[in-house]
This record gives C-alpha cells, sequence and structure tokens, in this order.
C-alpha cells in the first residue's frame, strides 16, 4: 500500500510537468507567430524573413500555420501527426500555389532578358539577399525556395505548360485528400447542383412569366370594364351630327293650275274677277267723295270764335 501510495504523486507530476510544458510552448509559438505577422522588432522581422526565404510572398500561411499549431497543443496537448490525410491534402494546395507563383515570377522576369545564371534556385537566392540587403526596389520573391525547387524539377520534365497542368493537379488532389470524396462523385455533384439550380431558375422564370401574362389581362379587363360605358358615349359624342336637310319634293311644291274644263267656266271666272276689281274701285272713289266734303277742322274754329265776338 505505501509503494502505491507513492508512485501516484510521481505520476500526477509527471501529468502536470506535460501539459505545463505543451501550454508553454504553444504560448511562446503563439507569441512568435503574433509579433512575426505584426513584424514587431528584430524577432518579428527575422522570422518573416525566414518565411519568406521558404514561401516567397505566402509566407504569411507559414504563420498561420504556427497559430493553428500552438492553438492544437493548448487544446490536445499532444504533437499533432503531420502526415494526416488532410494535412497532406494542404501540402499539395500550397505546392501548387507556390508552384503558380514562381511560374508568374521568372515569367515576368525573362521579358527583361535571358538571366546570366540558368539556375531557378540560384536566382532565386540572389533575390532573396538583394531583398535582405535592400538593394532592389521590387520585392516579390514568387514561391520562395519551395517554389523553385518544385519550378526547377517540373519545368525540366514538363516545360512550362505542363508544370502550369501538374500545378492544378495538385489542386485536385488537395481537394480530394480535404473532402475525401473521389474526383467522379465531386464532379458528379458540381453538375448535380448546377442542373438543380437551372432548373429552379427555368421554374421560376416560367412562373414570373405566367404571372406576369395574368396580371396583363386582369388590367387589360379592368380598363375595360372602366372604360366601358364611357368611352361609348365620348364615342358617340365625337362622332359628327349630319344634319339632312329635307328638300321639297318637285311635285309637292309645284303644284299644277286646274284645268278649265270648257270655255263657259273660264269666261264666269274672268267676270268675277272683273266685278270684285269695279267694287275696290267704288269703295276708293267714295272715300275721296267724304274727304273732300269733310269741311277743315281749323277754318270751323275760326268761324265760330268770330261768332261769338260779334
Amino acid at each position: 500500500m505505501a509503494k502505491k501510495k507513492r508512485r501516484q504523486p510521481k505520476k500526477r507530476d509527471n501529468h502536470l510537468k506535460r501539459t505545463v510544458q505543451f501550454e508553454l510552448t504553444a504560448l511562446a509559438i503563439l507569441a512568435i507567430a503574433i509579433i512575426s505577422i505584426a513584424k514587431l522588432g528584430a524577432v518579428g522581422k527575422a522570422t518573416v524573413f525566414f518565411f519568406r526565404l521558404l514561401m516567397g510572398e505566402w509566407y504569411m500561411l507559414g504563420l498561420i500555420g504556427l497559430v493553428i499549431l500552438s492553438i492544437y497543443l493548448m487544446w490536445k496537448r499532444e504533437i499533432p501527426f503531420f502526415f494526416n490525410i488532410k494535412l497532406v491534402g494542404t501540402y499539395f494546395i500550397t505546392s501548387a500555389i507556390l508552384l503558380l507563383s514562381h511560374v508568374t515570377l521568372f515569367r515576368l522576369l525573362s521579358n527583361d532578358g535571358k538571366f546570366e545564371n540558368p539556375s531557378v534556385i540560384g536566382n532565386t537566392w540572389e533575390l532573396f539577399m538583394m531583398e535582405l540587403r535592400g538593394e532592389t526596389s521590387t520585392t516579390d520573391l514568387g514561391g520562395g525556395m519551395l517554389g523553385a525547387v518544385l519550378f526547377a524539377l517540373f519545368h525540366y520534365l514538363f516545360a512550362e505548360t505542363g508544370t502550369e497542368i501538374i500545378a492544378f493537379i495538385f489542386i485536385l488532389i488537395g481537394f480530394i485528400l480535404l473532402t475525401g470524396k473521389s474526383f467522379g462523385d465531386f464532379i458528379g455533384k458540381i453538375i448535380l447542383t448546377i442542373f438543380d439550380f437551372s432548373k429552379n431558375q427555368w421554374d421560376a422564370f416560367k412562373m414570373d412569366l405566367a404571372e406576369w401574362k395574368q396580371k396583363r389581362q386582369e388590367r387589360k379587363a379592368e380598363s375595360v370594364t372602366e372604360k366601358g360605358p364611357g368611352t361609348k358615349n365620348r364615342k358617340q359624342a365625337n362622332q359628327p351630327v349630319l344634319t339632312v336637310q329635307q328638300q321639297p319634293d318637285p311635285e309637292e311644291s309645284i303644284l299644277p293650275e286646274p284645268l278649265i274644263s270648257s270655255f263657259a267656266d273660264r269666261d264666269y271666272v274672268e267676270k268675277d274677277k272683273s266685278q270684285k276689281e269695279e267694287k275696290n274701285a267704288k269703295t276708293s272713289v267714295t272715300e275721296d267723295d267724304d274727304a273732300e266734303k269733310i269741311p277743315p277742322i281749323t277754318g270751323w274754329v275760326a268761324g265760330g270764335g268770330g261768332g261769338r265776338g260779334r
């Protein structure tokens, strides 16, 4: 019993020491990563130059990897296995990015002329030393030394275009290893998603078109009902009124004179007319005589006045 009690504290002490070691190591890595990201002091700049030498313009990926490693050590309290399938997929994608960056760098540099030193690795090292001494205005290192090694290898085997194809294949392999799915399933899912998306869009388009036609018909029906009686009256009012003047019939306007059947009737009519004319003449003569017989009013008045005076 005494031996067991003595062994238990040793195990606990070892466990505490191990956890403290992992946590201290994780905190130290995290501090260096943050200082390097901020480029603070000599330590930060030295770490940045180290990762720039390895990864060129993608040095920030190395610093982010340090942050993830520190979090993993604090959480799991054990050293991770660096050749996990997902990590290998990440390595493939990172290698492809570094390779493409170095291809682009040497394509731009070759436009100025041929290199004195045909070595890709030697030229990359020279660019890094020039940046370190401050002798260059441009700070483009492409994919760093890792990118230079990959570019020298694949450019010798497959030329420049073949190197770009290899980089694309590396990206596909990385995605397959990260997702754990085959390339056929991946392509099939992409095709299915595109097909479903296009089908949904087509169905939505047809529904919108049907709704638009229905609304258009409803608007037409409403406009017809609103304009129904009013438009008829307006049309009747706008139509010019034609006034037809009825001309008298020539048969009614021109009345024929009655025909005299015999000469005796004609003679009787002429006598009647002459008698009427004579009567009119006599009446006019009598009216004139009466007017002459009546004395003037002024003379009678004057005579009457004189008699009274007498």
